[in-house]
Formats: C-alpha cells, structure tokens, sequence
C-alpha cells in the first residue's frame, strides 16, 4: 500500500467515496430524494450523470422547481408542497 501524505488524505477518502456512490448507483433500480429542492436537484444531477438507466424520483415544494429537476435527470417529480397545500 502506497503511503499518503496528509493533503492527498482527503482526495483518497473522496475518490473511495465516489467508487462507492458509482457501484450502488448501478445496481440500483430507483433513487428516491426527499430533501430539499436544491437538494434534490444536485442529488438528481450525479445520478444521472452516474447512470442514464436509473429511474429518479423526486420531490420539490415549489412548482418552478419542478422543471429544474426534470433537466436535472428527474424521471419523475411529486410537488408535496402542492400536494400538502404548502
């Protein structure tokens, strides 16, 4: 095992980080997110980005997020703030 030095620590931990984001993401049939808009609009974008075979469900609080996450990779998007009456 090679050595590493304490700057390259925290580029090692995210690249293993990575690794394993991309092996779940593939054998995953559904990502569901359900935080925020903005949220779920990054979480959208790396999926997609991981794989264009994963269905994404999201959900927003505000109808103009609503096309954002469909760019973002969304196949399909749930308005709860609508739905809640939010």
């Amino acid at each position: 095992m090679i050595a590493l030095e304490k700057t390259n620590v925290r580029t090692h931990h995210y690249c293993l980080l990575s690794l394993l984001l991309f092996r779940l993401i593939e054998k995953a049939a559904l990502v569901a997110t359900t935080s925020t808009d903005v949220i779920n609009t990054n979480v959208a974008f790396t999926v997609r980005g991981l794989s264009s075979e994963v269905q994404i469900i999201s959900t927003c609080n505000f109808e103009a997020s609503e096309d954002i996450l469909k760019l973002a990779g969304s196949n399909h998007v749930l308005r709860v703030g609508e739905i809640m009456g939010l």
